[in-house]
């Protein structure tokens, strides 16, 4: 009787699939070159079988790489050679094999062939130890023969041995399992026969056990050993083992028995063992057994098949295995008759016999169940009566003679696998992926559109492809099961054909269908479609679903080839189909060229000029259409940029310039876009300038577009052209001056010689301390040749030190020469600063001539009438201070001629004595200085008769600059309400007028608004103040005379030769004359329309501070770069206005001593000083 049962339990206990290693294979890069690969066997120089190649290596036949270079190194590093079952690699050869210095090199036809030689391995290798250094040969299994079974400790091999292990050829080795022998060949080609090892019950054990002499080998997997003895490797699962256990029984020991639970777990576990590995079929037949519940659920996968395919299944072995070894007595199938198996042994003689009448018995039961009480055809029943049937196998356990029994239920299912449900029910589906997606290969299939009940199925298929067991895996292109194909991967784009290939379905119960015919599409990242182009190849139903338009229309203006764009429908040109969250290129987007009258094309998206942000990163679909705008007139400007040869990168600001070199700029042209721009001559091209600050010879030195920043291209006529943006039709002049030559003018510290020698208050040899000679060194400066140069500082800290035991101070005297014309030769460029010392307690008393003009030297007769100073050994102590000086006594002769300078017989002028001024500095001590002014002897001339003046004009702004021809004068003074006088001398008004002005910025509103109230500073107009234009001389002393309370002054006609009394900063100019706040010019003149600088009203508002005794706190530190820019006359001025806070830098790195002063500032100058003066 043919065995149904084990062909039951069989099936149920094949739940597992061995999973297909994928193989991603890279195409060659384009246009390389090749070489040919061979793999041969070193004995027979054979090529290696096939058969011998392992699963996930790779065994090219060509290889590529850069078109003439050397074939890469890798190629021969043996570890990276292709592996074969039972071979090693031997040697990495060429052949041919080049003559140095030639090399082996990928050539367009393969020129050269890498042959890998391999020696041959024996097929059965040990018996093993598994240390460490062994070696475990690619591919081969590990057939291990164990002495016990996991957590036994029976039995044992010679040498005290549990386990024996060998390496096994599974190709070419045959397990002989009756014979119990292992057979194969040495690599020399002898036989190879070993026995398997013989096994023994341990000393300790051999009262409770002995060895199974009946079935002494237990083989897991149980069906691992195909017909031809050789090893299905497919059977054995990733770790490629093989275990072979020796078997036991236990010796009877009467009145020895175990209780029931004890009974029932050794049967159990053995039992359990038996169903979890008969074999099964994975073509008819799978099952899964669940050890807790003692099911087996059996999924019929080809309900057609013969009942014969259960044959073989070691399932009635087992049970005879439970019967001779665990103490299985009886056996009742469901609702059948209870077998007593020992009365079955009885009736037979042998083992194989009993295995034979179980097994009938079984079937007679089984087909009750299955055929509802008819028997079993092996030959014409099929497996598909088994499904949603259930048998349940009650087994019964007990010793012999300990009246122990238990009965254990076992129970098997039927059900129809999803693969024999599914079956001719699935077809292939298009996946469409981006290049490097992940591919999810369930979304490859799907029911066919014809199925019946195809709902119904869809929702199978649903269900199953979600549940985590379940999986659908790529064979490749013409894959199958057994041979996989090339892994298909989303590594590169296939477009437009994609790649076909089959996939291996495995439902979550195992069951397996395969559905050919499977089409991958690999799209790059971005896919153009040029709009009625028959060459287009990209199929947009091959694309992946989530793909985004980016379409390219024609606008006004453009065109593309023959295409013309339309303003009010556009033309579509082409479009891009990318990937979500990447885009395009700039190389991507189309070059279009112009429609006849246009100009400026550009790309759009809406109504904003296209950039990178719009087509990169593109989430959602868009459309930029190409514009161009119909050609227009455009207006050409010019302007000019100015620069020294000696910093030739730094320019010039215009307002430097006020006053001192100004070129007329051309006129603006007006001309089509895109004709010539006709360059102005610029004549005179050379302009020679001479100041204080600026002497040399300014050059023309030629015209450039304002984009040039750097002026590396000068433009020639035809270079530039009318443009349509408006910043590309500007054309900057560049000037550059060769300044004059300059010289070094020096400045040192001496030692007074009245006071320095023997007996006097400094020893000969003596050095000022390094507080005077380093500490206060005023700095050397390089100024213009010829050009007239003062000291500078004057005002130094007294320095303490004790000389042959007195304590003293050193004090500064006084600089010689006061001033000096700088000569090309630097050694007469030196100015000597004299340092005095005084014994401590006293004071010097030193008495100064000076001279109006500076430069003009006093006679000896009248210097020798200046008083000795008191210095010295001849300090005095303060109570003991002089009471200031006499005029100088000019009664004699001597003195009464040097008064008058005669020259040629002529009077050239007269010296006239001032009045002593006292000064003492902080140390107390007191320097008289009495100022000679020479004043010039004028012819008198007639006069004219005097012209009528016009009367003022009422709108009149007393700001406005006065011209040459001007028929304006300063209008009637207004009478206002005055602020009584600060302690600082000043007279502010009240507020009495109501400016709204419209162009002052938030952080000047306070103090614009605080001076144009009290009628300080007004503005341009009713409604602008102009913060931002320049000041002029006139404009800062008439703002200052206007808070000044002391108003007087002596008038004269002319007191400058540029200013008249008809103007209307006479009075301001005469009264910051008198104070010293302004000295005027060396040729006479006030210049009072010439813009002021910022170093400029440094030094006159420093002035005008010392007049008025005002001396506001520290609150900056002096840290520009320029500040070496600064010259020596306006130094002291601009570090003391930047240190108190009333004139700062323009920024946190420049001063800018040379930018003009705007009324912005002045504003806020004034401001911050009244509002210290006045709280």
């Amino acid at each position: 009787m043919k065995r149904i049962i084990s062909f039951i339990l069989a099936i149920l206990m094949l739940i597992s699939i061995v999973p297909v290693d994928l193989a991603y294979a890279k195409d060659a890069p384009k246009e390389q070159g090749k070489i040919k690969v061979e793999y041969k066997d070193s004995k027979t120089n054979a090529a290696i079988d096939q058969k011998y190649q392992l699963k996930g290596q790779e065994y090219p036949v060509e290889k590529t790489g850069d078109m003439n270079t050397a074939i890469k190194k890798e190629v021969f590093e043996k570890d990276k050679a292709p592996k074969f079952l039972g071979y090693n690699i031997k040697s990495i050869t060429t052949d041919r094999v080049p003559n140095p210095p030639e090399t082996a090199n990928y050539t367009k036809d393969g020129d050269y062939t890498v042959i890998y030689t391999y020696d041959k391995l024996d097929d059965i290798i040990g018996p093993l130890e598994l240390k460490p250094t062994d070696v475990f040969p690619d591919g081969y299994v590990a057939v291990k023969f164990s002495a016990n079974d996991s957590g036994n400790d029976i039995g044992e091999f010679a040498d005290n041995k549990t386990a024996v292990v060998y390496a096994v050829n599974p190709i070419n080795t045959q397990i002989d399992k009756d014979a119990k022998t292992l057979k194969g060949n040495k690599a020399n080609g002898d036989a190879i026969n070993l026995d398997f090892p013989t096994y023994t019950v341990k000393q300790a054990s051999q009262d409770t056990w002995k060895t199974n002499d009946t079935d002494p080998w237990k083989m897991n997997p149980e069906n691992a050993i195909g017909a031809d003895k050789k090893i299905d490797v497919k059977k054995l699962g990733e770790h490629l083992d093989l275990t072979f256990t020796a078997q036991y029984t236990e010796v009877d020991k009467p009145g020895n028995c175990l209780t029931k639970d004890e009974l029932q777990t050794q049967f159990e576990k053995a039992a359990n063992q038996m169903f979890a590995g008969v074999a099964q079929r994975k073509d008819a037949y799978i099952g899964k057994f669940d050890e807790k519940t003692h099911t087996v659920t059996v999924a019929i996968i080809d309900k057609d098949a013969l009942l014969t395919t259960m044959q073989g299944s070691g399932l009635f072995v087992g049970l005879t295995n439970l019967y001779n070894n665990n103490k299985l007595t009886k056996i009742k199938i469901g609702n059948n008759p209870e077998i007593d198996l020992s009365k079955v042994r009885g009736t037979v003689p042998t083992d194989d016999a009993f295995k034979t009448m179980l097994a009938a018995v079984v079937q007679d039961h089984v087909g009750n169940i299955l055929k509802n009480g008819k028997a079993l055809n092996l030959d014409t029943d099929k497996l598909g009566l088994f499904i949603d049937k259930e048998v349940t196998l009650n087994l019964t356990i007990e010793e012999p003679g300990c009246d122990n029994a238990v009965i254990v239920e076992y129970k098997v299912s039927g059900k129809e696998a999803a693969a024999s449900k599914l079956k001719d029910k699935l077809d292939p589906q298009d996946i469409k992926v981006w290049v490097g997606d992940t591919i999810d290969w369930k979304n490859g299939v799907k029911i066919k559109d014809d199925a019946q009940d195809k709902a119904n199925l869809e929702k199978t298929l649903k269900e199953e492809l979600a549940k985590d067991k379940a999986k659908v895996e790529d064979l490749g292109e013409n894959g199958t099961i057994d041979q996989p194909g090339t892994a298909r991967t989303s590594e590169k784009q296939n477009l437009p054909d994609g790649k076909k290939g089959n996939l291996k379905v495995t439902f979550s119960d195992g069951s397996i269908l395969v559905v050919n015919g499977q089409t991958l599409y690999v799209a790059g990242p971005k896919n153009k479609v040029v709009e009625g182009d028959d060459t287009n190849t990209i199929v947009l139903g091959n694309l992946p679903d989530n793909k985004v338009a980016v379409k390219f229309l024609l606008g006004e203006g453009v065109k593309i080839g023959d295409k013309n764009g339309d303003k009010t429908t556009p033309v579509l040109y082409e479009t891009f189909y990318v990937k979500p969250n990447t885009g395009l290129a700039e190389a991507d987007i189309p070059a279009t060229t112009l429609q006849d009258n246009y100009e400026n094309n550009k790309w759009y998206n809406g109504d904003n000029e296209l950039v990178e942000a719009d087509y990169t990163n593109i989430t959602a679909e868009k459309s930029f259409t190409a514009k161009a705008t119909k050609k227009v007139q455009k207006d050409v400007t010019f302007s000019f940029k100015f620069y020294n040869s000696n910093k030739p990168t730094v320019e010039i600001p215009v307002l430097v310039l006020k006053g001192k070199f100004e070129p007329a700029v051309p006129e603006k042209q007006t001309g089509f876009v895109g004709n010539d721009i006709t360059l102005p001559n610029m004549n005179p091209a050379e302009h020679k300038v001479n100041f204080a600050d600026m002497t040399g010879t300014w050059k023309f030195e030629g015209w450039y577009k304002s984009t040039d920043t750097s002026f590396k291209t000068k433009l020639n006529d035809g270079d530039a052209k009318v443009s349509a943006t408006d910043a590309e039709n500007h054309l900057v002049g560049k000037w550059v001056l060769t300044e004059t030559e300059t010289a070094k003018v020096t400045r040192k510290f001496v030692i007074d010689p009245a006071i320095m020698g023997d007996g006097k208050d400094v020893p000969r040899g003596h050095v000022l301390p390094d507080a005077v000679i380093v500490g206060q060194k005023v700095s050397d400066t390089t100024n213009y040749i010829g050009s007239t140069q003062t000291p500078g500082k004057d005002n130094f800290k007294a320095v303490p030190e004790t000389i042959n035991g007195k304590q003293g101070t050193w004090t500064f005297k006084e600089w010689n020469p006061k001033e000096l014309v700088v000569d090309k030769d630097e050694s007469k460029n030196e100015f000597t600063g004299t340092w005095t010392w005084a014994e401590k307690g006293k004071i010097t008393v030193k008495y100064v001539f000076e001279t109006n003009p500076k430069n003009k030297d006093l006679p000896e007769v009248l210097n020798k009438l200046k008083p000795e100073n008191l210095e010295g050994e001849k300090a005095v102590y303060p109570e003991n201070a002089p009471a200031a000086p006499t005029a100088p006594d000019t009664s004699s002769e001597a003195a009464k001629a040097a008064l008058v300078e005669v020259k040629d017989g002529k009077k050239v002028g007269e010296w006239k004595a001032g009045n002593w001024v006292k000064t003492t500095d902080k140390d107390k001590n007191i320097t008289y200085t009495l100022t000679w002014t020479f004043t010039k002897h004028v012819e008198p001339t007639p006069q004219p008769m005097p012209t009528p003046q016009p009367m003022p004009t009422p709108d009149y702004n007393p700001w406005w600059p006065s011209y040459v021809g001007s028929p304006k004068t300063e209008a009637k003074k207004e009478t206002k309400p005055v602020v009584p006088g600060s302690k600082y001398g000043l007279e502010i008004a009240k507020p009495h007028l109501n400016p709204k002005f419209t162009d002052v910025p938030a952080e000047l509103k306070s103090a614009v608004e605080y001076l144009a109230t009290r009628g300080i500073m007004v503005g341009t107009s009713e409604t602008t103040f102009s913060p931002k234009s320049s000041m002029t001389r006139a404009m800062v002393v008439t703002t200052l005379y206007r808070i000044s309370a002391d108003k007087n002054f002596t008038k004269v006609d002319k007191p400058f030769t540029d200013v008249k009394s008809s103007d209307w900063f006479y009075e301001a100019v005469l009264w910051a004359k008198k104070n010293g706040i302004v000295a005027g010019y060396e040729e006479g003149d006030f210049r009072p329309n010439q813009n002021v600088s910022r170093q400029e009203f440094a030094v006159i508002i420093m002035r005008f501070l010392k007049d008025h005794g005002i001396d506001m706190p520290s609150v900056e530190e002096f840290k520009y770069s320029d500040g070496k820019d600064i010259p020596t006359w306006s130094k002291d001025a601009v570090e003391l206005m930047n240190k108190i806070g009333l004139i700062v830098g323009k920024d946190n790195e420049n001063y800018k001593p040379y930018g003009e002063y705007s009324r912005g500032e002045l504003a806020e100058t004034l401001y911050k000083l009244i509002q210290f003066a006045t709280k």
